[in-house]
């Protein structure tokens, strides 16, 4: 049996709603299960109302989309939005560099140790003094404050990585169609979570009312979480400057940073290193704001059905009422 390209295109739309009506692991699934009810017309209506505000919030998480895919990408084979999984600007990258300079600092740490114990106070001496400091306790100092900012950038790399898996079910610009009606469209039934019965939308659009609030909770969460990070960096790098600045932290990341082709002037730093980091969560702040800010601009949802109240009368409650109407008696 052959299909028209009309009846194929009809198969895709469908397919398409209900990918996005019903996502998995999706804010639809979250939201209450109260729904409301609203016709077909008033439906039509609010989407015709709304429609630049709908295009608007495509565009702003379309530009997010489109962010995370180079310029502040996650990275490593987990993020399949990024262009390259190892891109020198990505978090993945970073935090990598960052692990690289703690392992050498533990390396350093079991070399320097017999040293001491030795009485070698001349070779370790040399031996620290490249990393800024004059005995092995300091030396350790050192190593558990860049330690401690590994493993809480290794924790929100995997926060970060379950976000962007959230991001990537809303429909945005060019995502899931080239159309951009019919992606407006997606995108308002998503936020909604509105569903109907009918293929042509011919019945009554249930929406659950607690949805619209779990999807700004979700950008709200991610604007968050991006400032608070981007603000203990901000500490971070300024505490590198004072400390981090020795010849074997220059080495180190430099090194790493020179095999990836990025040239680097002055000589890559500890510094630069969470400037970057800093740089990706401040990025991520910004893209989530911008989609928070369109969100906002939203009104409410026309008025739900009414739906009728029957109720039961007697035969002489009917008799009665229809005489009170200017009718014959029912016998």
């Amino acid at each position: 049996m052959k299909l028209s390209t009309f009846s194929l295109w009809c198969i895709f739309c469908l397919i398409q709603y209900l990918k996005y009506a019903r996502a998995p692991g999706s804010v639809a699934e979250e939201s209450a299960e109260e729904t409301r009810k609203i016709s077909p017309k008033d439906w039509e209506l609010y989407l015709e109302r709304e429609w630049p505000v709908y295009k608007n919030i495509l565009n702003a998480i379309g530009r997010f989309k489109n962010k995370r895919r180079l310029d502040c990408s996650i990275g490593s084979m987990d993020d399949p939005a990024a262009l390259s999984p190892d891109w020198p600007t990505s978090l993945n990258y970073n935090i990598k560099t960052i692990s690289m300079v703690t392992t050498k600092l533990s390396d350093v740490i079991y070399q320097a140790q017999p040293l001491q114990n030795s009485g070698r106070n001349a070779e370790e001496k040399e031996l620290l003094l490249k990393w800024g400091v004059t005995d092995v306790l300091s030396l350790k100092l050192v190593f558990h404050r860049i330690f401690a900012y590994y493993k809480m950038m290794e924790s929100l790399e995997q926060e970060f990585l379950e976000q962007g898996e959230g991001i990537d079910e809303f429909p945005s610009r060019g995502d899931p169609t080239p159309w951009e009606a019919h992606n407006i469209r997606i995108l308002a039934l998503y936020i909604e979570d509105a569903t109907s019965n009918g293929m042509d939308m011919e019945d009554n659009i249930e929406t659950r009312p607690g949805s619209r609030n779990l999807v700004f909770r979700f950008w709200n969460v991610i604007r968050e979480q991006s400032m608070n990070a981007a603000s203990y960096l901000t500490q971070a790098i300024e505490f590198s400057d004072r400390n981090f600045n020795a010849p074997g932290f220059t080495e180190i990341v430099s090194r790493r940073d020179l095999a990836n082709q990025v040239s680097s002037s002055p000589p890559f730093t500890v510094s630069r290193v969470l400037l970057r980091l800093r740089d990706f969560f401040s990025c991520w702040a910004v893209q989530s704001q911008g989609v928070l800010d369109k969100l906002q601009m939203l009104r409410q949802l026309p008025d739900p059905i009414t739906e009728p109240e029957w109720i039961t009368i007697t035969d002489e409650e009917f008799s009665k009422i229809a005489t009170d109407e200017g009718g014959e008696e029912v016998l």
